[in-house]
């Protein structure tokens, strides 16, 4: 299911896919040319700063304009104004989720890591659902109740994609060296890789919104 979505609406997504790719190396390449240093834990310049907000949050709006445009064939002006609207709210869910993850962690780990696969769909009911941000949370620990160990397991295999991912970017590298510099193959690699990912999500969302239905109709029997 994943793969047919991917297939269908890739070249819906792919621009915004891309943009996204340079998007997120946008901080680097501030970094560059203003000559700081590139270590992690160096201090970084309020331009920086500023650079990387805006790499982010536009960062978070193309994923939802490639979610967006996955799950619905609507026109894309209707795409955009839907996903600018959303936004905030996503941004919102993500703060929340963040300090719940943060304060289960601190309690005790197994809380932060419950939590951490729990809300991971709460993104997908927002934007399906159009729910605020308290209710996709809300829904999203429902919809995972008994499917954790399955939502983990989903979770593990997008790990291994992404590490098969890198190491399919530093062969491609290698191989092309002479033709495309190694950035350049390995955002255009990223760039087809995200829209596969977010695919997967929406599945594993349709899997478990099924799943929750499939019970609710036996206990009404």
């Amino acid at each position: 299911m994943a793969y047919e979505r991917f297939r269908a609406t890739l070249l819906r997504t792919l621009p915004f896919s891309l943009l996204a790719v340079l998007l997120g190396q946008w901080p680097s390449v501030y970094l560059l040319q203003g000559g700081e240093s590139m270590q992690l834990f160096a201090p970084k310049s309020p331009g920086w700063w500023g650079v990387m907000l805006i790499a982010s949050v536009g960062t978070l709006w193309c994923w939802l304009m490639i979610a967006r445009r996955q799950w619905r064939l609507d026109p894309m002006a209707v795409d955009i104004r839907v996903a600018t609207r959303v936004l905030p709210r996503a941004l919102l869910i993500l703060l929340m989720s963040t300090v719940l993850v943060g304060v289960g962690a601190l309690v005790l780990v197994i809380p932060g890591i419950y939590l951490l696969v729990a809300l991971w769909p709460a993104l997908a009911v927002s934007l399906a659902e159009d729910a605020s941000a308290r209710t996709s949370i809300d829904r999203a620990l429902v919809l995972v109740r008994g499917a954790w160990w399955q939502s983990l397991s989903v979770l593990v295999v997008m790990l291994v994609l992404v590490l098969g991912f890198f190491v399919l970017g530093a062969l491609a590298a290698f191989a092309l060296a002479s033709l495309l510099p190694m950035s350049v193959v390995t955002a255009l690699l990223a760039a087809f890789f995200q829209p596969f990912v977010t695919a997967i999500g929406w599945a594993q969302y349709q899997a478990l919104c099924e799943r929750q239905a499939s019970s609710s109709a036996n206990n009404s029997l």
